[in-house]
């Protein structure tokens, strides 16, 4: 999949909204466990959550959120973005139609022959976090593709949706990634961040 033509997609929906969470990439020095290491972090109000990143991962910020590239598979995104529902609207079936049109709005402009190959009510097992996801096949440009849509919540305020896109001869790598970095999730404690240099 061409990135501009998801990411085109995304800038046309009124799907996203600001939170309590910031999904904005930030950076920061830390030294946990007296290893040192410049680390992403999102914030909410005081608190930060890290991730932790490979050397074969480039990330910007996109529409509220972040997007996660990946240059040895360039078709392949891995996007996080606040979302426009909240963790108040459970995920039970009467909610459900509200997800799966969400999702299904995610799906780039240009895809054809789009299909719904799985439906997964709390597909990660961490954080005690509940969560829904719809996976998608289409074809696109004479290829076949996966797009995977989680809406996750984070906290009983904050909602958040992960989009992983790859065609399907990359789709394993693709999840792969996007899944190390989404396990990786942890609040900063005081004494992670390094001290100042010269202290």
């Amino acid at each position: 999949m061409k990135r501009y033509q998801l990411l085109c997609c995304l800038a046309a929906l009124p799907l996203f909204q600001a939170s309590g969470l910031d999904l904005n990439p930030r950076w920061i020095d830390t030294a946990i466990d007296g290893v040192p290491k410049h680390q992403l972090f999102f914030a909410d109000g005081d608190k930060k959550f890290m991730l932790s990143l490979d050397r074969e991962t480039e990330v910007s910020a996109r529409f509220g959120g972040t997007d996660f590239r990946f240059p040895k598979f360039p078709d392949a995104d891995f996007i996080m973005l606040p979302s426009r529902l909240t963790p108040g609207d459970a995920f039970d079936e009467a909610k459900l139609v509200d997800y799966r049109a969400a999702a299904r709005a995610l799906l780039p402009a240009r895809s054809h022959d789009a299909v719904v190959v799985e439906e997964k009510a709390n597909p990660i097992p961490i954080n005690d976090w509940k969560s829904f996801r719809v996976k998608f096949r289409f074809n696109m440009d004479a290829r076949a593709y996966a797009q995977e849509v989680t809406f996750l919540n984070v906290s009983e305020r904050d909602q958040i949706v992960l989009i992983t896109s790859a065609p399907e001869r990359d789709w394993n790598e693709a999840t792969q990634r996007s899944w190390q970095i989404l396990r990786s999730w942890q609040e900063m404690l005081p004494g992670d961040e390094a001290p100042p240099k010269g202290s």
